[in-house]
């Protein structure tokens, strides 16, 4: 219906492909729709109600994906006082095997460094994450246009990189690359260093 809006789907549809990969060591069975679902219901539990709300979708793919997951015993549901909501939570093998897919996905920095190497490519920016920010106001703009308000309290990812590098492991993957750069002469007010000063110290 709208080129922005078909090549924004195709990317979604790409990136959940990539998700699948990554997610592929957990046996299959943890997609990156219900990667997101126990996202937000981890550590404290949701109501169900406000879970379709928080994950762009209808009420009926959320329950659908609810009960898919209680049979496998990844979550759990109890009726509130009031007998008609329901608040879904982990159990303790859903709360594992979620940390689990966290660390390698989230905490590894795989899927965010990923998302903003095809975002940047070769150039570097001066501003971090640039591209991501612009991208993630897009689709926010648009999102709110189309009428899906959430609450805005509620955030399920953090777009800026510099925000979610608490949750990252070091070295990043399985790979590291340290590099040491002397800025040219009059860029940065520093003292000179002299012969036998230790630069870095990188413990492997």
């Amino acid at each position: 219906m709208d080129a922005v809006l078909f090549e924004m789907k195709k990317a979604h549809l790409a990136g959940a492909r990539f998700g699948r990969l990554l997610l592929k060591r957990f046996g299959g069975k943890l997609t990156p729709a219900r990667f997101n679902l126990m996202l937000a219901i981890h550590p404290k539990g949701m109501r169900q109600n406000d879970l379709w709300k928080l994950l762009g979708v209808v009420r009926s793919v959320v329950s659908e994906m609810v009960d898919s997951l209680r049979k496998l015993k990844w979550v759990k549901t109890i009726r509130a006082a009031d007998g008609r909501t329901r608040l879904v939570s982990l159990t303790r093998f859903g709360k594992m095997l979620f940390e689990l897919a966290f660390d390698h996905v989230i905490r590894s920095g795989n899927m965010g460094c990923e998302v903003n190497r095809a975002l940047e490519g070769k150039k570097q920016d001066k501003e971090a994450n640039s591209e991501r920010y612009k991208a993630s106001k897009i689709a926010v703009k648009l999102t709110e246009h189309f009428g899906w308000v959430l609450v805005p309290e509620v955030e399920l990812y953090i777009w800026d990189l510099a925000k979610l590098v608490a949750y990252f492991d070091y070295p990043l993957g399985e790979k590291a690359h340290y590099e040491l750069v002397v800025a040219d002469p009059g860029m940065i007010d520093a003292p000179m260093f002299q012969a036998g000063d230790v630069l870095a110290e990188i413990d492997d």
